[in-house]
């Protein structure tokens, strides 16, 4: 997805990161927990001890509107989760 890349490219130059800490960064953003892939592995990967600080969540804000400010809240989550979560398809 064009759209979704687009995002982890403008969060990787953005915050200075690389394109998998961009990657791992928004799916903690958007993440519920819901999905069997988050019960299963979130704990032994690190995942759930990710914290994002509130410029990050500024930013990533700031990102969405911009590249996805067409699709409603919901729509943006489940796109993005969609192509980014490993553990798709999921019950998000």
């Amino acid at each position: 997805m064009v759209d979704v890349e687009e995002v982890l490219l403008l969060l990787s130059k953005r915050l200075g990161i690389s394109k998998e800490g961009a990657r791992r960064l928004l799916h903690r953003y958007i993440c519920k927990g819901k999905c069997n892939w988050y019960k299963k592995e979130a704990k032994s990967t690190g995942f759930a001890d990710v914290i994002i600080t509130d410029e990050q969540v500024r930013v990533i804000e700031e990102i969405l509107d911009r590249t996805m400010g067409s699709l409603s809240h919901e729509d943006r989550f489940k796109r993005i989760h969609k192509y980014i979560c490993p553990g798709e398809p999921c019950s998000m």
